[in-house]
């Protein structure tokens, strides 16, 4: 993450009670990324929020690569609230590094994700 790197482990820890937060109201150009070590077939990624339910990505760019120089947008979701997790599909993609990638601004709200899930094979 480019924000608050020190608690990005806590969105991938299997523990509902921990998460990752922006440290800050959210703003173009936040991001959160993961290194999966090897290639997979992505599908769907889910990012749970329950318990900060106004701490939801506002317009999110989900990119993908191979090799994290070249990216590719699979899908770019303008976030409305609601339920948690947020599910997230997209057509089944090769991947080995996913970026998560605020494209708007709240000034009252963080980003928080207690859960990242990653869906595939």
């Amino acid at each position: 993450a480019n924000v608050n790197p020190g608690a990005v482990w806590q969105a991938i820890d299997n523990n509902p009670y921990t998460r990752w937060d922006s440290g800050a109201p959210q703003r173009v150009g936040m991001e959160y990324n993961i290194d999966f070590e090897k290639t997979i077939l992505l599908n769907r990624i889910d990012l749970d929020a329950a318990r900060s339910p106004g701490d939801y990505p506002r317009n999110l760019s989900i990119q993908i690569s191979l090799d994290g120089k070249n990216w590719s947008e699979p899908m770019t979701y303008q976030g409305t609230g609601g339920g948690s997790p947020a599910r997230y599909y997209f057509s089944p993609s090769r991947v080995r590094q996913l970026r998560l990638v605020l494209k708007g601004n709240d000034p009252a709200a963080y980003w928080s994700i207690y859960e990242l899930t990653a869906y595939g094979w």
